[in-house]
């Protein structure tokens, strides 16, 4: 399953404007399965710091800059979490300071760049073609995010968003939000259902500042309809996944995702 990054324009940019005594790039193709014994990944990475270290010295680098720099690779060589959900590329971003990475859905050449600012080519496919989409799956059971890629689909933590149209509602009302509900539901059914979407879409306006993802809504028309009436995002598709996906599995709704 790959593993991928969120890459947007925005990131591009902050990388972009990125300067220091020291930035290196490093590319290279990673492995979705490790083979027997330590990841092949991983060893790569550390002949690389190693070759780094010595390629910095050479050109007469602050020795204690270049440590730092060394020092938080081989951190990352030290990271068995981060080895075990790779993609087909990854990018490294270092300085002295900060490190970053982006697992990417695409093969690139292994390649070290040294610098006083990032190598970001590798990275601008990810801006031409979207690989990527999320797909917002409401129920008054629950709510889920998901972010599909082309060939992976993970389920994606959004801060501030009700977990059910009763997390919602308690939040709203309290601990005796059914009673309130159950004398008002054949009035205000509507009105409720409004009040649900209108704070998930609220959470997901936080979460996708910035982003151009596609995003597609998935579950029952009435409950889309009124999501639609609040959604505020530019990138949501026309086309639905209409239904009820509670016995959807994760995969069949990343192939209908795809589709559209």
């Amino acid at each position: 399953m790959l593993y991928l990054d969120p890459f947007s324009e925005t990131d591009f940019r902050r990388l972009d404007g990125v300067r220091a005594d020291i930035c290196v790039t490093v590319t290279m193709p990673t492995h979705l399965v490790a083979r027997h014994g330590e990841n092949q990944d991983k060893v790569k990475l550390r002949d690389i710091a190693r070759e780094l270290q010595g390629r910095l010295e050479a050109a007469g680098a602050d020795k204690r800059r270049a440590g730092a720099l060394v020092e938080g690779l081989d951190d990352l060589v030290a990271d068995e979490g981060f080895w075990r959900y790779l993609a087909h590329g990854l990018v490294i971003f270092a300085t002295p300071d900060k490190i970053q990475t982006y697992r990417l859905p695409m093969e690139v050449p292994q390649a070290v760049e040294v610098s006083d600012r990032f190598h970001l080519k590798p990275l601008i496919p990810l801006l031409a073609f979207p690989r990527r989409a999320y797909v917002l799956d409401i129920s008054l059971l629950r709510v889920r995010l998901w972010e599909v890629g082309e060939g992976d689909i993970r389920d994606v933590e959004v801060p501030g968003m009700p977990a059910s149209f009763a997390d919602a509602m308690q939040a709203r009302i309290g601990e005796d939000w059914q009673i309130y509900v159950g004398k008002n539901q054949s009035a205000q059914k509507k009105t409720f259902e409004r009040q649900y979407c209108r704070e998930i879409e609220a959470a997901m306006r936080r979460f996708l500042v910035g982003q151009k993802t596609p995003l597609v809504l998935a579950g029952v028309e009435t409950i889309l309809a009124y999501y639609r009436e609040v959604d505020t995002y530019g990138h949501t598709s026309d086309e639905l996944i209409t239904g009820n996906q509670e016995h959807t599995s994760a995969d069949d709704l990343a192939e209908r995702a795809r589709a559209i």
